[in-house]
């Protein structure tokens, strides 16, 4: 299948991280991945798969390691979540069907980030 989590995931202090500077709702889904890939976060993963389509890459961002924002990578457009659980983003890495699980178990199971009218 092609899923594989990236060796160089983190965690940092809690005075290094940006969680409080984070706004509660964004310009675009676009902006709310700029914004979000480009924090500090006490917690970060990743993975990246070979596939051409369908989930490309996701990334969990987190404060406290209990609820973080997804961004996943699909067909080549970012789409942002929040309030993702670990539990739900070791399923999503262990899974062999990532397009599978994120259609039955993410797409309408967690909130998408909060987009300015």
């Amino acid at each position: 299948m092609g899923l594989a989590q990236e060796p160089h995931n983190f965690k940092m202090d809690p005075e290094k991280v940006d969680c409080h500077k984070l706004p509660s709702s964004f310009e675009s889904m676009d902006h709310a991945a700029e914004i979000i890939e480009n924090a500090k976060f006490r917690y970060g993963l990743r993975f990246q798969t070979t596939k051409p389509k369908g989930v490309m890459a996701g990334s969990y961002h987190s404060c406290d390691n209990k609820t973080a924002f997804l961004i996943l990578t699909i067909d080549d457009k970012k789409i942002v979540f929040s309030d993702f659980t670990m539990k739900a983003w070791n399923e999503l890495t262990e899974t062999n069907d990532p397009d599978g699980y994120y259609s039955a178990k993410i797409k309408r199971r967690f909130s998408l980030v909060q987009i300015d009218p």
